[in-house]
């Protein structure tokens, strides 16, 4: 596992102290493991702001994606598997940037429509929320023995 505390640890711990941590790496692992651990540790971050939402009475029903990393289908699954609910994958990778360029053109008075389906597609999680919930609990025990 790895913890991905460059700067310290933001919302929801709010300890800027924190340091990056790594957990379970042997001789073996390999740089897809590494791989594979800094993209579960992307989506378990963003889960504990899900789960702090939800713990604050803010219903969660879908997730968009845009970005660069949005293009990484391994990052989407494990995501919709931790936050248990949809995940809608942007056709516009740069999403920032268009409503960016959109809300410019409200303010400038422009008629301009951006395209109603922006989704490409929609990852389900496809694992028993059971499961969800044991690997949000690992990610949350190891967050708390490296704060």
């Amino acid at each position: 596992m790895l913890l991905p505390a460059l700067g310290g640890l933001g919302a929801p711990y709010w300890n800027y102290k924190a340091q990056v941590a790594v957990e379970n790496e042997t001789a073996d692992t390999k740089s897809a493991d590494w791989v594979a651990g800094a993209l579960q540790a992307i989506a378990s971050r963003v889960a504990d702001i899900i789960y702090y939402l939800r713990q604050n009475k803010f219903s969660v029903n879908s997730l968009i994606a845009s970005g660069g990393l949005s293009k990484n289908m391994y990052l989407l699954q494990a995501q919709a598997n931790l936050i248990g609910v949809p995940l809608l994958q942007q056709s516009e990778s740069e999403s920032t940037v268009l409503g960016t360029a959109y809300l410019a053109a409200q303010y400038l008075k422009w008629n301009w429509i951006v395209g109603a389906d922006a989704s490409k597609h929609i990852i389900y999680p496809n694992i028993p929320s059971e499961a969800t919930q044991k690997n949000y609990r690992t990610w949350q025990q190891f967050v708390q023995r490296h704060i």
